[in-house]
C-alpha cells in the first residue's frame, strides 16, 4: 500500500508542477492583455509600427495645412489607412501632427482590442497573417478562462499531495520549491525579450509579459513562505517528537534505578 501511495505521489506531483507553471504562465498573460496595459505597453511599439508599415506619419504631414482648415468648421477628421479608420476629434488635430498620431494610436489600439474577430481563438490564427487578435479583449478571456482553470486544477492536486505525503512539513517544503523554480524564469522575461531583438514583431512579446514580474515576485514570496514554513513546522515537531521522547526516558530510568535499590 505504501509502495502505490508513493507511486500516485510522484505522479501527482509531476502534474502539480506543471499545473503550476500553467497557472503562473496563464495568469501573467491574463493580466498583461487588461486593455489599460495593452494601451501602455502597446503606444511606444505601435508608434514604430505605423511608421514603417502604415506610413501614417508622412499622410499626416501632408495633409496637415488641409487637417486645420477642415476642423474650422467640422468636430472631427476621419481619414483611413491600411484597411482602419481613424476618427480624431478636432480640439486634438489642433494640438499638432504628434497629437494627431498618439490619438490615432490610441483608436487603433482600441479597434484591435475590442474588434469582433468572428472566430474562436485557435482558429483565428488561420484568418489572417498578421494575429493582431492577441491583443484583444478575446485573447484576454480565452487566457482568463484558462488561468482559473489551472487554479482549480492545482487546487485538487495540491489537496491529493498533501493527503499522500506522509510528513504534512515536506509538503509545503516541496510545494515551495516548486513556486521558488517556476517563477524565477518570468522575473525578467520581458527585458530579456527586449534584449534580444528590436523588432517590431519581437517587441510585441513584451505586451504579454508586462505584468510577468508582480505576477512571479508574488509566486516567489508565496513560495519561500511556503518553504520557510515547512521547515519551521518540520523542525518543531522534530523538537517536539525529541523533547516527549526524552520525557519518556527520565521515568524509565528512575525506574530502573530505583528497582536496582
Amino acid at each position: 500500500m505504501g509502495v502505490i501511495k508513493g507511486i500516485f505521489l510522484v505522479l501527482f506531483s509531476i502534474v502539480l508542477f506543471v499545473s503550476l507553471f500553467s497557472l503562473i504562465f496563464f495568469g501573467i498573460l491574463s493580466s498583461s492583455l487588461t486593455y489599460s496595459n495593452v494601451e501602455t505597453q502597446a503606444i511606444s511599439i505601435i508608434h514604430n509600427f505605423i511608421d514603417e508599415g502604415m506610413n501614417v506619419t508622412s499622410l499626416v504631414t501632408q495633409n496637415y495645412p488641409f487637417i486645420q482648415e477642415y476642423c474650422k468648421n467640422y468636430s472631427n477628421y476621419v481619414f483611413n489607412a491600411q484597411g482602419y479608420t481613424f476618427d480624431i476629434p478636432c480640439s486634438i488635430s489642433l494640438q499638432g501632427q504628434e497629437a494627431i498620431i498618439e490619438e490615432g494610436i490610441r483608436d487603433l489600439i482600441h479597434q484591435v482590442y475590442y474588434k469582433d474577430y468572428g472566430c474562436q481563438f485557435l482558429d483565428c490564427f488561420n484568418k489572417s497573417e498578421i494575429p493582431v487578435f492577441l491583443i484583444s479583449e478575446q485573447s484576454a478571456n480565452f487566457f482568463s478562462t484558462l488561468f482559473y482553470c489551472s487554479i482549480g486544477i492545482s487546487f485538487i492536486l495540491i489537496l491529493l499531495c498533501f493527503f499522500l505525503i506522509k510528513k504534512k512539513s515536506n509538503f509545503f517544503i516541496l510545494l515551495g520549491i516548486f513556486l521558488i523554480i517556476l517563477s524565477l524564469p518570468f522575473i525578467k522575461i520581458a527585458s530579456l525579450i527586449n534584449l534580444l531583438s528590436t523588432k517590431i514583431t519581437i517587441q510585441f512579446l513584451t505586451i504579454f509579459f508586462s505584468e510577468s514580474s508582480y505576477i512571479s515576485i508574488l509566486s516567489l514570496l508565496i513560495g519561500i513562505i511556503s518553504l520557510v514554513f515547512g521547515l519551521v513546522f518540520g523542525i518543531g515537531f522534530s523538537v517536539f517528537g525529541w523533547f516527549s521522547k526524552f520525557k519518556k526516558e527520565i521515568p524509565a530510568q528512575k525506574s530502573k534505578k530505583s528497582k536496582s535499590k
